[in-house]
């Protein structure tokens, strides 16, 4: 049985439908001026707390369920303070999760393809570029949900307390990672968050934890907005990305931090589910902190990257973090256009060799249009801009690395100055070719 307020909704429904869609007309008017994603305000009724439905928050209890109908009926789904354990749940156009200061939403674990794991993991059609080959209808693959999922929905929002990711008073969603089975593949594991084809996505004051695979990933999204979010896990755990913006366009991330074992905020682009690009355009991540690994474009960029802006952000630190700093890389399997690139005011740590993720010594700045394939198609990179960067230190300084074939177009590199360098005589310090029009100005080690 419903709690009683939420027989209010029906009587209310048209009012707050009436309402989002003219204040979103009104947002949308604006952001066209100012080039921004913004989120349409939430009006929705009732506004219910998952223990409603019967949740309990005491780390033990399987709430799955209960968060399924929270969130099957609740336009505000609320998550008070404790420890709640839960399978997959959706959310759906016009629904805001808020997760309140010292809550947990933790993964429940069950043992892989039980009857138990697929109840709580429902098996769905893998967003890309899981579960399927391009334009090959025939080979889709199916994929663990994603812990919180929306799909095709707009205007949806996932809200915290915005207290740092240590601190006993945060918002946090934990995958408990480190439990993946050692057989398992990123087809056959979960990420924390994941929209597909959402428009009107806003996610702050959240710390996301220690995801199997992918902690935050949006495929084909329009309008997102990243703001105050720490995304952290071990740094030993392989395939484990941060902030993820896949074939999505007017992104922002900003004043974030983020901690994994792979990429810590990485743009890509891949083709849907029947072979047409999918382009990623229009992002701005700025005032972010990655102390493990780097920032990267790539390596899937399939359906073409462009207008791409990261400044102002803090890469590594003193002791070793991070064994890259910033990279372009690109699949050669099929063709790609990667253009107009700006990345400045960068400050990076100490940039060097670790045992848990690159125990060889790497670019800090390192661009190439391979990926460790064989050339059945040739990616475009053009109109690239790299300026006012300042490392501390770093085993490689860079390598910029174009093919015969297609030769980086129009890089511009300036005011960059590396205080020290270990191999920096070495073959492997700027490594350039094949380059057209490349200029190389006021680079300092």
């Amino acid at each position: 049985m419903l709690p009683r307020r939420m027989k209010l909704f029906t009587a209310w429904q048209f009012w707050w439908q009436y309402l989002a869609v003219h204040t979103c007309a009104y947002q949308l008017a604006d952001l066209e001026m100012r080039k921004l994603p913004l989120v349409a305000a939430h009006f929705m009724i009732p506004s219910c707390m998952v223990t409603d439905f019967g949740a309990i928050g005491d780390n033990y209890t399987d709430n799955t369920d209960s968060f399924r109908a929270a969130a099957k009926n609740c336009g505000v789904m609320v998550i008070p303070r404790g420890t709640f354990v839960s399978g997959a749940f959706n959310l759906s156009s016009h629904q805001r999760l808020e997760i309140l200061a010292g809550a947990t939403v933790v993964a429940v674990q069950y043992e892989y393809a039980s009857s138990a794991y697929l109840h709580a993991y429902p098996l769905s059609p893998g967003v890309p570029p899981f579960g399927h080959h391009p334009g090959n209808i025939d080979s889709f693959r199916t994929r663990p949900n994603a812990l919180i999922c929306a799909r095709h929905a707009t205007n949806i929002t996932i809200v915290g307390a915005g207290n740092g990711p240590y601190s006993a008073i945060a918002s946090v969603i934990d995958g408990l990672g480190w439990l993946r089975p050692q057989n398992s593949t990123l087809f056959t594991l979960y990420s924390l968050v994941e929209f597909y084809n959402c428009t009107d996505v806003q996610v702050s004051g959240v710390t996301i934890a220690n995801s199997p695979t992918w902690s935050f990933h949006p495929f084909d999204c329009d309008r997102v907005h990243i703001g105050n979010v720490s995304v952290i896990g071990p740094r030993y755990l392989g395939g484990v990305s941060g902030i993820h913006p896949d074939s999505s366009r007017n992104v922002l991330v900003e004043d974030s931090f983020v901690d994994v074992g792979d990429d810590g905020i990485v743009i890509a682009s891949y083709q849907d589910f029947f072979g047409i690009p999918r382009p990623s355009a229009n992002i701005t991540v700025r005032r972010c902190t990655v102390l493990s690994r780097n920032i990267a474009i790539g390596a899937g960029t399939a359906g073409g990257i462009s207008n791409i802006t990261f400044e102002d952000c803090e890469i590594g630190n003193d002791i070793g973090s991070s064994p890259w700093a910033f990279k372009i890389k690109s699949q050669t399997n099929a063709p790609a256009l990667l253009e107009n690139i700006t990345v400045r005011r960068l400050r990076l740590g100490r940039i060097q060799p670790n045992d848990w993720q690159q125990p060889k010594p790497e670019p800090a700045i390192d661009i190439r249009l391979t990926y460790g394939e064989n050339i059945t198609a040739t990616p475009i990179l053009r109109n690239v801009v790299i300026e006012d960067v300042y490392c501390d230190y770093a085993a490689v300084a860079g390598s910029i690395l174009g093919l015969a074939s297609s030769p980086i177009q129009y890089l511009k590199m300036s005011n960059i100055t590396f205080a020290n360098v270990y191999e920096l005589h070495s073959r492997f310090n700027w490594m350039s070719s094949p380059s057209s029009m490349a200029a190389l100005a006021v680079c300092q080690l």
